[in-house]
């Protein structure tokens, strides 16, 4: 029978029996002695777990790496999907099928906002990159410019036409509005 020695779980701070054979593994390779698998799994959670936007940029660059690496392989495995799905004529039937199956949903996914945010900033980039090349952050940065004042301008121009349609609300009844135009009599503008 096995000698156990009563310990403090450094998660929990309650005491438990551990088996002597454990405690002395633990400190030879400097790991400290948990209660059970769930006070271990609590201690080793992230402290800081990454934020939705680094892991998307981690995966981002873990993928660009991958397709790097395996290059050849995907190339390769592209080129049988190509020649399984697109170059036999009963299998076109198939694919075309498939992707008419899937067109409602792709069609729903493109019409979310998130989505068409994303592929209006994506665009841009890419425009901007074909038209100006190594000038292409300078022109989106000109072009987000342009954009912040029309908008400055718009909001100007709303707010003329709210102020226009308050003072139409607080016209008295028959009095007719001046709008800048020349006064004409009777027989026109006759000059």
């Amino acid at each position: 029978m096995s000698r156990k020695i009563r310990c403090i779980c450094p998660q929990c701070q309650l005491p438990f029996d551990a088996k002597v054979s454990r405690i002395n593994r633990a400190e030879k390779i400097g790991a400290p002695l948990y209660c059970g698998k769930v006070c271990f799994g609590l201690a080793n959670r992230l402290k800081n777990p990454p934020t939705e936007a680094e892991r998307k940029a981690a995966k981002a660059e873990y993928d660009r790496q991958y397709r790097e690496r395996n290059a050849e392989k995907r190339k390769q495995s592209h080129a049988e999907y190509f020649k399984h799905w697109y170059a036999q004529p009963e299998n076109r039937a198939a694919a075309r099928a498939i992707r008419k199956a899937n067109m409602q949903r792709h069609v729903e996914y493109c019409r979310r906002p998130e989505y068409r945010e994303y592929k209006r900033g994506y665009d841009r980039q890419y425009q901007a990159k074909r038209d100006y090349g190594e000038f292409a952050e300078a022109a989106l940065m000109l072009r987000e410019l342009k954009d912040e004042v029309n908008n400055i301008a718009g909001e100007a121009v709303n707010l003329d036409k709210a102020r226009e349609k308050a003072n139409e609300r607080n016209r008295p009844a028959g009095e007719i509005p001046d709008r800048g135009q020349p006064e004409t009599g009777s027989l026109g503008n006759a000059e």
